[in-house]
Parts: structure tokens; C-alpha cells; sequence
């Protein structure tokens, strides 16, 4: 484990590591607790959609700015009936996109079903029918793709999925007006 030379002190990564509560599912929230600089930008992710993706500087995204986008997302899908256990499917190409939505979803203690963007889209419909997808967010032809293959499929379950653009998502899920109860779970995370 490489613990001096990194962006983090060796006391916040052995606060980590000794945490007994630390999971895949609330890592987020215990390194936003332990960091003393959650404005200070840490992922960098290009817009890769632009014709200009590779020129200029990029912007920075900081633990805050999860934060946030992570809580307006997760009060998307409270409001959309998500519970623990809710089975929520995530389709995108977008790397930054797919991460903040599997945060948002497993602190609710759901389960975030990832596919593959490059799956032929019937493929694709198939395996979140049968990982019991209730909820999926998308990129606009993926999710097209694969509600059209449910729409034209044998195997349709007669199910009602809640499908939505991951895009318009992003742009439009509010932020809640106070803290979510029992968000995020698993931590002792104070999210507001």
C-alpha cells in the first residue's frame, strides 16, 4: 500500500483503512468525512462528445461537487420509489456520469446494474430484465435501443420499467429541500 507521496496524508488513509464500517457502497462518504480538502478539484474528466474534447484545460471536479450531484441524484431516485435492494440500471458511455450514479444508488442501498455501452442493445434489454431492473437511466440511443428491444421482445415481463435519459437526469434532478432520512447508509455521513 503506497501511503506517503499521495494526494492524501498517511493519517486520512489509515483512518480509512481502520475503518471497520468502510464498504464499497458508503466509500465515498467516509473519505468525504475524512478529507480536509473537499473543494479542491480531484477528478478530471473531459467532455468527450465535444470536437474539442483534447484541447484546453479541463475542469476539475472536487469531493464537494460529488457530493452535491450525488444527493440531487439520490433524491431523483428516492422520489422515483428506490429503496435498498432496488435493482437500478445504468447505461451510459460517460465514465464521471456512471460514477456519480453508482454512488448515488448503492448510498441508498440499492444495487447499481452497470452495462457495457458497446452491447448490441438487445443484449443489452436482456440483461437488465433479468437482473431484475426496475429503474434504468441512459444515454438517449441506448435507452432507446433498449426499450425498443423490450417493445419487440418474446421474454417481456409485463413489468413496468422506469426508463430516463441519464443526461436530462443530470440537468434536472432538484436538490432536496433537507437532508434524506437514512442517507447515505451504512456511514454516519452528515450530507447536508
Amino acid at each position: 500500500m503506497l501511503i506517503f507521496g499521495t494526494q492524501r496524508s498517511a493519517l486520512q488513509r489509515l483512518r480509512l483503512t481502520a475503518n471497520r464500517r468502510l464498504g464499497a457502497g458508503n466509500f465515498f462518504w467516509h473519505a468525504w468525512e475524512t478529507a480536509g480538502d473537499r473543494d479542491r478539484p480531484l477528478l478530471f474528466h473531459p467532455d468527450t462528445t465535444s470536437s474539442t474534447w483534447d484541447e484546453g484545460d479541463l475542469t476539475g471536479v472536487s469531493l464537494n461537487d460529488i457530493r452535491i450531484t450525488v444527493i440531487r441524484y439520490a433524491h431523483w431516485y428516492r422520489t422515483h420509489g428506490v429503496l435498498p435492494s432496488t435493482h437500478v440500471g445504468v447505461h451510459t458511455r460517460d465514465g464521471l456520469l456512471g460514477l456519480l450514479h453508482h454512488i448515488a444508488i448503492t448510498s441508498l442501498g440499492a444495487v447499481a446494474v452497470h452495462c457495457n455501452p458497446n452491447m448490441q442493445a438487445a443484449t443489452a434489454a436482456e440483461y437488465f430484465r433479468r437482473t431484475r431492473t426496475t429503474i434504468l437511466v441512459a444515454d438517449p440511443d441506448l435507452l432507446a435501443g433498449c426499450v425498443d428491444a423490450w417493445t419487440h421482445s418474446d421474454a417481456a415481463s409485463g413489468k413496468t420499467l422506469l426508463a430516463e435519459d441519464i443526461h436530462r437526469l443530470d440537468l434536472t434532478a432538484p436538490r432536496p429541500s433537507g437532508p434524506l432520512p437514512g442517507f447515505p447508509t451504512g456511514t454516519t455521513a452528515t450530507t447536508w
